[in-house]
């Protein structure tokens, strides 16, 4: 049986919106990427914007959608 050369719809996907200077996921890293217990209302949260310093706060993170 030969060999497919053609690429899956996700390789295309991947070539046409991940290129060198624009990734698919951002490249923030949090030290501890847990905060809460899965049984309890959450305590805290990370605030994550883009070209901004990390920050632990307090509460639930509001709803919000792109």
């Amino acid at each position: 049986m030969p060999i497919s050369t053609e690429l899956s719809g996700a390789e295309r996907l991947l070539r046409q919106f991940c290129t060198p200077d624009r990734h698919l996921m951002s490249a923030y890293e949090v030290p501890q990427p847990i905060l809460n217990s899965p049984s309890q209302e959450p305590q805290e949260h990370w605030h994550i914007v883009e070209g901004e310093e990390l920050e632990q706060r307090p509460g639930r993170r509001p709803a919000m959608y792109y």
